[in-house]
């Protein structure tokens, strides 16, 4: 039950909290013409489903893998039922000979990247799935800005964080898991520091 206990709420009241920071998400991808070419999208942890909910309304076909079953169950239900239950790793590993064949146009992870063991391992299996142009969106924590959420140390150190990534960090990381960065920004949404990469 990760979602409701991060963030004190219910997953339905979580849904439509996370509305304009995931519009705001929509409108960066339209504004860099990213949008435009995804057709199936695979989104890794989407919590609350608000940005998954989004895309199937711009009549994309995306894929959820939420590991907190509450989520996944609320998700199915209310957002899209194309939501595997379970950890990357296990659902990857089920799906592999399928999914290397189908090829995602895109996957997303938002604030999934800071709570992986072995980030590179993790950036290179997602590669076998995503077809030779296909896109990576990622969005972590920017240890530049801590205080970004509240100005308390302690809500900004999550004992679920593995690792905290600066540009610097995230673009070695990225290079050593053979992607190219096509766009990179810092900005501060709705009270979110956010990254993206793609």
């Amino acid at each position: 039950n990760y979602i409701e206990n991060n963030y004190g709420n219910d997953i339905s009241t979580l849904h439509k909290t996370f509305e304009p920071v995931d519009e705001s998400r929509i409108q960066y991808l339209i504004k860099n013409n990213l949008l435009s070419d995804l057709n199936y999208v695979l989104e890794i942890g989407p919590g609350a489903g608000t940005m998954m909910k989004k895309l199937k309304n711009k009549g994309i076909d995306v894929i959820g893998i939420e590991p907190d079953t509450n989520a996944a169950n609320w998700l199915k239900k209310n957002v899209n039922d194309k939501i595997y239950n379970g950890f990357f790793d296990e659902i990857y590993s089920n799906n592999i000979n399928k999914w290397s064949k189908e090829q995602f146009d895109a996957v997303i992870i938002f604030h999934v990247l800071e709570h992986i063991h072995d980030p590179i391992k993790f950036l290179l299996k997602i590669k076998k799935i995503l077809k030779p142009e296909g896109k990576i969106i990622i969005e972590v924590p920017n240890i530049k800005r801590p205080y970004s959420d509240t100005n308390k140390w302690e809500d900004y150190c999550d004992p679920g964080h593995l690792y905290y990534f600066s540009f610097n960090t995230l673009n070695v990381i990225l290079n050593q898991s053979e992607f190219e960065i096509i766009t990179m920004t810092d900005k501060i949404l709705n009270l979110m520091e956010i990254s993206f990469v793609l």
